[in-house]
């Protein structure tokens, strides 16, 4: 019987732990942009009216993101057209955030962004 039980638990373990996987990767662009603004505000201790402004920047981002996911239209066009879309305006959101930053912030903000755990790379827009 317990080797039953230590078959089953190794068994269902990975399955288990892919769920969790899939299910931070499944955020909504909204649910992500606030994740991506609370990683900034705490990397930078940035206060509340910063706050308010990179919250804006990144859910209008992720507006645009949902509208480009939606449109079957381009989709079935040009099937890179969203990807593109998606990465032109991610390049805004960081060139307006950019534009927030002081200089000191400004000099690591790259780095940032490369190390984030929501990076372009790893974000679920990229899928």
């Amino acid at each position: 019987m317990k080797q039953f039980f230590l078959f089953l638990l190794l068994f269902a373990a990975p399955f288990a732990a892919s769920s969790q996987t899939q299910t931070e990767k499944q955020l909504t662009p909204r649910e992500f942009a606030k994740v991506q603004t609370m990683e900034l505000v705490n990397y930078y201790k940035l206060d509340a009216a910063m706050q308010e402004k990179i919250m804006a920047i990144n859910m209008n981002c992720a507006v645009k993101t949902e509208a480009l996911k939606a449109d079957v239209q381009m989709a079935q066009a040009s099937p890179n057209a969203i990807s593109e879309g998606i990465a032109y305006n991610e390049d805004l959101r960081n060139s307006s955030i950019e534009k927030l930053l002081t200089e000191k912030q400004l000099d690591t903000y790259k780095v940032f962004r490369e190390n984030s755990v929501y990076s372009k790379s790893k974000s679920p827009e990229k899928k």
